[in-house]
């Protein structure tokens, strides 16, 4: 700090006190030269304070950043895991419904060889693979497949006999277990079938065959009716009695130039319904009215 020095003209020394006037008037005053600059070791406290701050609150933000990060990870970690619970669920409730699933149905055909016989084949639907599970000696005579049940099958195929001297107006029905049996032994229920091949038919799933009885086509049990027999179980279910006056309908065909009526109209509409047709019969001249159609469904 520099210092100067106020000097005031000198007084006479005419009185006593003029001496200490003088010495009172001689004072030293620091120069006016602006504000003192700060100590070198106080910016760099200052420095400190401030880098500090910045670290803390990049710190700070650091730290923000990473719960937000890990708060997501989280959720998306929680999602995976529940995504891959149900995956796993699903995939159980499909493996067990495969490891349910039913084989699939064979298909059986019956291959007559002169010599050897009548040979019952089932083909395997997945290869195609062909392989004899019966043949019935040509002696014996042979034999059609009748009806394979695409429901409820149990290994029995239903073949329909045909003897060395056979009359195609009596279908017949033999049950053969593909997996069991060894010879053909007849259904309980075939002889209760008419005695026309055309009188009845097979369902679509080839698990019931429906018949239509009519005045000299079978025995008394069933008159005037439609029957339908369940081919796993044996059972008949009667699905429709028509009145006396009436005769199942078929198609007329001149037989030595006598209109006369052969056949019967009998088909499956769905698999559970079937579908005929009756006409009034004029007992004096036998003459026919039109035809009425029925459809009747096993419930």
């Amino acid at each position: 700090m520099r210092f100067k020095q106020l000097i005031s003209p000198m007084p006479t020394l005419s009185s006593p006190n003029a001496a200490t006037t003088l010495a009172e008037k001689q004072i030293l005053t620091p120069e006016q030269t602006g504000a003192a600059p700060l100590s070198h070791s106080h910016t760099t406290f200052m420095v400190a304070i401030i880098a500090a701050a910045i670290v803390a609150v990049a710190a700070f933000v650091l730290m923000y950043l990473s719960w937000r990060q890990g708060s997501s990870l989280q959720e998306r970690l929680t999602q995976t895991q529940q995504q891959n619970a149900q995956l796993t669920s699903k995939a159980a409730e499909l493996q067990e419904a495969l490891d349910n699933t039913p084989e699939p149905i064979p298909f059986f055909y019956a291959r007559a060889e002169s010599g050897t016989g009548t040979h019952l084949v089932e083909v395997d639907p997945k290869t195609g693979d062909e392989r004899t599970v019966f043949t019935l000696p040509e002696s014996l005579g042979g034999f059609d497949a009748l009806a394979v049940p695409r429901v409820g099958f149990d290994g029995r195929v239903f073949l329909t006999w045909i003897p060395t001297s056979y009359d195609w107006l009596a279908p017949n029905v033999y049950p053969f277990n593909v997996k069991t049996d060894s010879e053909l032994i007849k259904a309980s229920f075939s002889d209760d079938l008419p005695k026309d091949q055309q009188a009845v038919a097979i369902s679509p799933d080839e698990t019931m065959i429906a018949a239509v009885y009519s005045e000299g086509l079978n025995n008394d049990k069933f008159s005037d009716a439609l029957v339908v027999w369940n081919l796993l179980t044996g059972e008949p279910t009667s699905l429709l009695t028509i009145d006396p006056s009436e005769s199942f309908a078929g198609y007329e065909a001149l037989i030595d130039d006598i209109p006369m009526q052969s056949g019967f109209t009998l088909r499956w509409v769905s698999r559970d319904c079937v579908f005929t047709q009756a006409h009034l019969v004029d007992e004096e001249t036998n003459a026919r009215s039109q035809a009425s159609g029925y459809t009747r469904c096993v419930e």
